[in-house]
């Protein structure tokens, strides 16, 4: 079961860097405005997650899978084929490809999956993992559909939704500044000589729809343990919070921009401070939920085992999200971040011990991850690069140094040793069984390798190139069960990644 996974594995990726060299994805992505259903893709991958760690007891093991078919590759080839003919039609014409085109390339990536799928695994074996992981697919499926619903009724409210946050961030702002103003028709704000457009990504239809898909979602996992005559309230109190937390969020943005400081009101605290607040209102409502709407004890209660491991992620992005409001154009502040993160880290391994690892697979794979993160990392534009490099370069020689200095040893020792911890270390095991820590990494579990991997990539700027890293970070500590395996793969991959930033001069891997 394990090689065939690495098989299927394998030749999807193959298959799939394959057409990503041949043709330019992004620009495709969003001529057909794919880009859009972020909330559908990634906020389905959170709830599962959350639904799988919840979850008591252990998998039952799948049938012996048999030989592998031939007629099922020969499907896979035929589906492969058509599915490049017709993206090669798709991509070049993005704009009107033809309806009959698209359905054909669509249909064709979903036959190029399936085919193998069943080339290499038969229907028994199938149907046995459908049956046994039946209600985390059923509640990705619904918590998919409630997403889309949810982002069409924010895409056809976001001008009411608009206008109100307008009014609110005003009356707000006029306790700040007498000459606070707005211009309705243009949806423009402004005091002093600092003015916003409350477009639609201001408007907090976005806040809205997150925090209302994840509450009902929690609601429908925490059923059974929350008193349910009260907790339904927490549906409606995401809602309002999300949009009462909107119009603080502008109006605090307008008083950073009038009072002096328009740079950081745009660059650094309008694009993060909607991100902390919505995390903020979903840990306060899931806080009093658990200590106060629970029929009997209070519920979720986190164990040492997984504060450890997840322990120091969670304080990185905790970190990143509140040292992001005060950063313009470059991160000054990663050395703090740095120390903090490397200081928990290092507590953490003391308690952990990992095993000695191996040098010679984690090495190829580290080497063969750096490659197609070469490949498939998407490149920003050279002239946000440069203009970063500038201040670097415009730093005091000390200052310069620290950072490069620190970058080095978090991207090449401690971001390994974060992530690895929290992503094969605990979530691929919880997955698995509550008792995560009794899980060896080498049993097979398909669902909690592409749950994991794909959780690992949304962290990462690539989601094709982090998914694609994860799952062969969870194949060589698969090889031999061990997470240190894993470790020494992901800082070779990181050491390649500085390497060419530092000697080939290639800075957008990491600014």
């Amino acid at each position: 079961m394990f090689w065939r996974a690495v098989i299927v594995c394998g030749l999807l990726v193959a298959e799939g860097l394959a057409v990503s060299i041949a043709f330019d994805l992004t620009d495709l992505f969003v001529a057909l405005d794919v880009v859009e259903i972020r909330l559908v893709t990634i906020l389905p991958l959170v709830i599962i997650v959350a639904y799988a760690v919840t979850r008591t007891g252990e998998r039952a093991p799948l049938p012996s899978p048999g030989p592998v078919r031939p007629a099922g590759i020969v499907a896979h080839v035929v589906a492969y084929a058509v599915f490049v003919a017709t993206m090669a039609h798709v991509s070049g014409q993005p704009e009107d490809p033809g309806a009959l085109f698209l359905a054909a390339w669509i249909l064709a990536g979903f036959a190029t999956v399936v085919t193998l799928v069943l080339a290499v695994f038969p229907v028994s074996v199938i149907a046995a993992f459908v049956r046994r992981e039946r209600s985390t697919l059923v509640l990705a499926a619904v918590v998919g559909t409630v997403a889309s619903v949810v982002a069409a009724a924010g895409d056809a409210l976001w001008p009411v939704i608009a206008d109100s946050t307008l009014e609110g961030s005003r009356f707000l702002l006029s306790f700040f500044f007498d000459d606070a103003r707005t211009f309705p028709a243009d949806r423009v704000l402004g005091a002093r000589d600092f003015e916003v457009i409350v477009n639609k990504a201001c408007s907090g239809t976005e806040g809205v729809g997150l925090l209302a898909t994840l509450t009902g979602a929690y609601l429908v996992v925490r059923r059974r343990t929350l008193v349910m005559s009260i907790a339904w309230i927490l549906l409606p109190a995401a809602i309002v919070l999300a949009l009462v937390g909107n119009v603080v969020r502008i109006t605090m943005l307008m008083v950073i921009g009038a009072t002096g400081s328009p740079e950081l009101a745009v660059a650094g605290f309008h694009s993060k401070a909607g991100w902390l607040l919505a995390c903020l209102i979903a840990l306060v409502l899931t806080a009093i939920a658990e200590r106060s709407l629970t029929r009997d004890a209070p519920g979720l209660a986190v164990d040492r085992p997984t504060a450890l491991y997840l322990g120091p992620l969670l304080l990185t992005l905790a970190l990143q999200l509140v040292t992001g409001l005060f950063i313009i154009d470059f991160d000054h502040l990663y050395p703090l971040r740095f120390v903090v993160v490397a200081f928990v880290a290092t507590i953490v391994c003391a308690r952990v011990k990992p095993a000695r690892p191996g040098l010679v697979w984690p090495m190829i794979t580290g080497v063969l991850v750096f490659t197609l993160w070469w490949w498939l990392a998407e490149r920003p534009d050279p002239a946000a690069t440069a203009q970063k490099r500038q201040v670097l370069d415009a730093m005091s020689p000390f200052a310069r140094g620290l950072w490069i200095v620190t970058r080095v040893l978090g991207s090449v020792i401690v971001v390994p040793v974060v992530e690895e911890l929290a992503f094969r270390g605990y979530l691929l095991r919880r997955i698995v069984n509550e008792r995560f820590e009794t899980v060896s990494l080498e049993k097979f579990a398909p669902l909690a390798w592409v749950i994991s991997s794909i959780a690992f990539g949304a962290l990462h700027a690539s989601l094709v190139a982090g998914t694609i890293a994860g799952l062969l970070f969870a194949l060589v500590a698969a090889h031999r069960g061990r997470l240190s395996d894993a470790i020494v793969a992901h800082a070779v991959a990181n050491a390649g990644i500085a390497i060419a930033v530092l000697f080939g001069g290639h800075w957008w891997l990491w600014l």
